[in-house]
C-alpha cells in the first residue's frame, strides 16, 4: 500500500508467500500516518510465488464487479473512502483517501472479497468469500 499526504509518500509492505490461509505472513508492516492528516492511498496486489513476480491488481480492475477491497479500522480514528469504481459505479477500493483522527495504535482489517454476480453499491464486508483477510498493524503520531 502507498499513501501520499502529509508531505511525503510512503510504501507499506505485506508479504504472504503461500497466501491466504496456510502459514502466517513472513511480513507486515505497520502502517504509520500522521494525525489531522488526509492522504491519498493506493493498494497493489502481486503473487510472487514461484521466484517471478505477477502484479495482479490489474486484474482485479478489470473484474472489478465480482471484488471489493474494504478497509476495516479498529482502535484508530480512520475514516476511509473508497475512490474508485467498477465497471457498474459501485466502489472497488483499490484506491482511498484516509482522513486519519487522533494520535493512536491500532489496526486494519484488510479483506479483498470476492463477489461473483452479487456486487451492489453499499455492500457489507462480509458478502461473498474472502480472496485475502489480513490485519494490519496501524500506528498514528503527531
Amino acid at each position: 500500500m502507498s499513501f501520499t499526504g502529509a508531505g511525503t509518500t510512503a510504501t507499506f509492505t505485506i508479504e504472504d508467500p503461500d497466501g491466504d490461509g496456510g502459514n502466517p505472513p513472513t511480513r507486515i508492516d505497520t502502517i504509520r500516518l500522521k494525525a489531522g492528516q488526509t492522504y491519498t492511498s493506493a493498494i497493489a496486489f502481486k503473487n510472487l510465488s514461484g521466484g517471478t513476480e505477477r502484479d495482479l491488481t490489474a486484474g482485479i480492475a478489470a473484474q472489478g464487479k465480482a471484488h471489493e477491497v474494504f478497509y476495516l479500522p479498529t482502535g484508530v480514528t480512520l475514516t476511509i473512502t473508497k475512490t474508485d469504481k467498477d465497471a457498474n459505479g459501485y466502489p472497488l477500493g483499490l484506491n482511498s483517501t484516509w482522513a486519519v483522527g487522533t494520535v493512536g495504535t491500532g489496526s486494519i482489517l484488510l479483506k479483498l472479497m470476492h463477489k461473483s454476480g452479487i456486487k451492489g453499491p453499499n455492500d457489507a464486508p462480509t458478502l461473498g468469500h474472502s480472496d485475502i483477510q489480513i490485519q494490519v498493524p496501524v500506528r498514528i503520531t503527531n
